[in-house]
């Protein structure tokens, strides 16, 4: 242990002294237990801790400790119905993956505690396996777009009707001989192409030949920022920390119930950055013209900077790299007639695309961003996979001084070498405060989300067999909404300009 903040916390230990530092006599750190069963898969399957866990319930007393037993037995049962009732809340996809699981809990509070007087306890605890149970029988998004309409209906349209501040980074002056074309693609678009799926083409019937001409670029930012934002907050933390995207992630620890990529969030966020981009470039190199092609250029641009006002980064991002791919940078005398201001704020916006310094731009940008905010998930993703992969879970070995801290205890079982391994526990400490941050952006909601009714992001998109969106409301948004995604439909992998 160190002192950390001014606190005292655990950075290392075997995997018994962290099991127990669950619940023991000492005052039971909260923090400590979330990051505990967030991360115990990378060290310890469900399976045995539920069954560590029902063993300290049954602790009982050695030779010479009875005083010391029977003072704290019914503290440490407490704390241990304590962390079950938090495993279930933080984790529940661990017992919905594993019907085993589940069942062992449900006995062993049918019996067990209820025999040792925690009636109350364990009736509470049923209930929240009754209300986990209902939460995770329905696709997350269907439950995150019932509760998205914001409290303050009323005031929907008035909060719509503002237009945000825009945080660019300022853009240098350059020569007016410097050539006014953007440059080319960046090379972190490589990142996202890396952990997605070719993307599905279907034909649809009925595509909507209407324009985007004929909407607003306010319009057209606040939809494409409720459709990211609500596959965001999709994601939970379950699926950041065990989920199949993790390319490199042990068989042990990749445990989404169907291992099929289509109901992963974080590979559908992704697939969907990949075809929005495209899109942009498509939506630009279709229009007739040079005049139209300036024109739609101009109004991707000017979304992108709504999108960042909105602390919407991510799409903000993956529109100006749709406008920096190759395809689009070919359009030279579009880009040359380009208004300066339009030219400026692109660059402004190219900045934070900038790859030296470990994306320092765009994370000095970002680090000021307050919910509701969407982050590049790119570098969400690449941050994730850093604090997990270029980590040690296993320090190096100190078996001979914890093999003696044993002996010391009079413990007579000789442990094994898996055992007297330490854990970095303050790995996981820090991977649980980055998920934690993230899931925070999430926590408060868009004012204009009211002005969207349907979901067809993720009815069109999403590939998740859900049935159309039944709702017979309008929304203001929901012609665009419709227009949008039926036309991403129909965007080719790859595109030529003519």
């Amino acid at each position: 242990m160190e002192m950390v903040s001014g606190k005292l916390q655990v950075v290392a230990g075997t995997a018994e002294r962290l099991f127990i530092k669950l619940a023991d006599e000492t005052a039971q750190d909260m923090d400590y237990v979330d990051t505990y069963l967030l991360c115990h898969s990378y060290f310890c399957s469900p399976a045995e801790l539920l069954e560590n866990l029902m063993a300290r319930f049954h602790l009982e007393a050695t030779p010479g400790e009875a005083d010391y037993f029977e003072k704290w037995q019914r503290t440490i049962q407490v704390k241990v119905l304590n962390v079950i009732s938090r495993w279930l809340k933080l984790q529940y996809e661990d017992f919905q993956c594993n019907e085993i699981l589940l069942q062992r809990l449900q006995a062993f509070l049918d019996g067990d505690i209820q025999r040792a007087g925690f009636r109350s306890e364990a009736a509470l605890l049923r209930e929240s396996i009754q209300l986990q149970c209902a939460r995770h029988a329905r696709p997350v998004h269907t439950l995150i777009t019932v509760a998205a309409d914001p409290l303050l209906q009323t005031d929907r349209y008035l909060h719509a009707s503002s237009s945000p501040k825009t945080p660019l980074p300022k853009s240098s002056t350059k020569s007016s001989f410097v050539s006014r074309r953007p440059s080319g693609a960046s090379s972190i678009f490589s990142f996202v192409s890396s952990i997605t799926t070719p993307p599905e083409s279907p034909t649809l019937p009925n595509v909507s030949s209407t324009s985007l001409s004929m909407f607003e670029s306010k319009e057209i930012a606040q939809y494409l920022t409720l459709a990211d934002f609500y596959y965001f907050k999709c994601i939970s933390a379950f699926e950041f920390l065990n989920g199949t995207w993790r390319a490199g992630a042990q068989a042990g620890n990749t445990m989404e119930c169907n291992s099929s990529p289509s109901h992963s969030y974080v590979l559908r966020m992704t697939k969907r950055a990949n075809m929005l981009s495209r899109w942009v470039a498509h939506e630009t190199l279709v229009a007739k013209g040079m005049k139209q092609r300036r024109l739609m250029m101009r109004k991707f641009i000017d979304v992108a900077r709504l999108c960042l006002g909105w602390n919407n980064y991510h799409t903000a991002m993956v529109i100006v790299m749709g406008l920096k791919s190759n395809s689009v940078q070919k359009l030279e005398e579009a880009w040359q007639s380009m208004p300066s201001r339009d030219l400026a704020t692109m660059r402004s916006l190219e900045k934070l695309l900038d790859v030296s310094g470990n994306m320092r731009p765009y994370r000095t940008a970002f680090s000021s961003a307050k919910a509701p905010a969407i982050p590049f998930f790119p570098i969400v993703l690449k941050d994730l996979t850093f604090f997990v992969e270029g980590n040690k879970t296993y320090l190096e070995d100190n078996s001979t001084d914890v093999a003696s801290s044993y002996t010391s205890m009079k413990d007579t079982r000789r442990p094994s070498p898996n055992e007297l391994s330490l854990i970095n526990f303050a790995k996981f400490r820090t991977v649980t405060r980055f998920v934690t941050s993230m899931l925070a952006l999430t926590s408060e909601n868009y004012s204009f989300a009211g002005l969207l009714e349907t979901t067809p992001f993720f009815n069109l998109t999403a590939g998740f067999g859900v049935a159309p969106d039944m709702n017979t409301s309008i929304g203001p948004l929901d012609l665009l909404a419709q227009t949008i995604e039926r036309r991403i439909q129909i965007v080719p992998t790859s595109h030529t300009s003519s």
